[in-house]
């Protein structure tokens, strides 16, 4: 099986996520919290929590007691303060992920997490359909990974084709996954077809509101337009190595792997292709997370 890889946090100094999105925070009795349809950032305390977002980038804390995540739709993150060798790690039903303190006294206790695309454990994150390394073993990771080490990816003959997880896209984007369902289209013919003029994001490594402010010139030609966003970031961007989504530094990827700086491979392109695959770590801005 192939080896997976590491996020790994590191700060920098972009407006921590209570300044631009609702903190939605429970307290030590049980809570039922619900997000918006904007980016929140979720809180819940002792207690069986449910945290159910909204359609935005939502990034989630259970706490104590046994608790449910729900990302619905958008990009969300579990963060987790123990390490990864701190719980174990199994799937239930082929679409419950369920993650267990193994801490005395089990701190976090047990959280069912559906629809969570992304986990912090400590100072690491991993792409939520593949965690290395759990102690529940291969087979519990076998049953989670979908294809290529966690990023279900399909090279086609399109220019951008290569860019698409699969899953990812048919999870984000429900109509797609009907159409796929009744076998009249396909994820890939959608994605290259209409997904990347709709502003439909391929991966879990792009998002429209992060690229433009974190790219002034960007901002100061677009403002919000996330189509616009989308379109730069697909025909000029990725060729730039401008970062696009908190859960990976272009930046950073380069300095730490001197091949790929000196290769043709773009960042992103290197990252997707190979890089997980490789155990390469990426880099998150744990500031914009709002774990800094």
């Amino acid at each position: 099986m192939p080896t997976n890889y590491a996020i790994q946090q590191a700060y920098t100094p972009y407006p921590p996520i209570s300044d631009r999105d609702p903190v939605i925070e429970g307290n030590d009795d049980s809570n039922h919290l619900l997000g918006t349809a904007s980016g929140d950032i979720m809180i819940g305390h002792a207690g069986a929590d449910t945290l159910a977002g909204g359609g935005g980038f939502d990034v989630m804390t259970g706490g104590a007691g046994n608790d449910w995540l729900h990302g619905a739709a958008g990009t969300d993150v579990a963060v987790y303060r123990g390490a990864l060798a701190d719980y174990s790690y199994e799937v239930v039903g082929g679409t419950v992920t369920r993650i267990t303190d193994l801490r005395a006294g089990s701190p976090d206790g047990y959280d069912r997490l559906t629809g969570t695309e992304f986990l912090v454990f400590g100072k690491e994150t991993y792409f939520a359909s593949f965690i290395p390394g759990a102690p529940s073993g291969d087979d519990a990771r076998a049953q989670a990974a979908p294809a290529e080490g966690g990023i279900n990816l399909q090279a086609s003959g399109g220019p951008n084709g290569w860019l698409l997880d699969q899953e990812f896209y048919l999870k984000q984007n429900i109509d797609v996954a009907e159409a796929v369902s009744r076998g009249e289209t396909t994820a890939q013919a959608h994605w290259e077809t209409y997904g990347q003029y709709e502003v439909r994001s391929p991966n879990g490594l792009f998002n429209a509101n992060y690229y433009l402010a974190n790219n002034a010139d960007l901002s100061a030609a677009f403002g919000t337009d996330e189509k616009a966003a989308l379109s730069h970031w697909l025909t000029y961007g990725i060729g730039e190595d401008r970062d696009s989504t908190a859960m990976f530094s272009s930046q950073a990827y380069l300095a730490a792997n001197d091949d790929v700086a000196e290769s043709n491979f773009t960042a992103v392109e290197h990252f997707l292709l190979y890089g997980h695959n490789e155990g390469r770590a990426a880099t998150v801005d744990s500031a914009w997370l709002g774990l800094a």
